[in-house]
């Protein structure tokens, strides 16, 4: 289960539904569940289906994405690393730390929805542009090198 312990598993729903709540978070981030249906209290959690989808297509682990957006220069081997690079705050990496058994086990979208924001941005480095590192052509890159095999780069 990429490092959740069964015992996590409540702990992760409900430190990441903080994380991505807090009131910086986009419009389009709140708190109303996706597919609602009329009489039924609860919908589809973006969060969650996000997450999953990640994890379905093999995306790499968000310090994996981390070290590919920065073309190497920004390693990260411990939760701590987290925010003395840089990357989000103290409180992000230690309820990261709380969730996951270890760093290289952050799914790539949670990660990338808890960095620090850029100077008139709504994401971080690694979703921004002119960085533009998560993008459908560097996608293809990336789940090629994870799966271990080079495939056609778009262009």
């Amino acid at each position: 289960m990429l490092g959740l312990t069964p015992f996590r598993v409540g702990w992760f729903s409900e430190g990441v539904n903080q994380l991505i709540r807090k009131p910086r978070a986009p419009e389009y981030m709140d708190e109303k569940p996706l597919d609602k249906q009329p009489g039924v209290p609860y919908g589809k959690d973006s969060a969650a289906i996000n997450i999953q989808r990640g994890r379905d297509h093999g995306l790499l682990p968000y310090v994996e994405i981390v070290k590919l957006c920065s073309e190497g220069t920004v390693l990260t081997s411990s939760f701590d690393d987290l925010y003395k690079l840089g990357l989000m705050s103290k409180e992000n990496a230690d309820l990261l730390k709380r969730i996951y058994a270890a760093v290289e086990d952050i799914d790539m979208w949670v990660g990338i929805q808890l960095e620090d924001h850029m100077s008139g941005a709504i994401t971080g480095p690694s979703a921004s542009t002119p960085n533009n590192c998560i993008s459908t052509r560097k996608m293809t890159d990336f789940i090629s090198i994870w799966k271990g095999r080079k495939l056609p780069s778009l262009q």
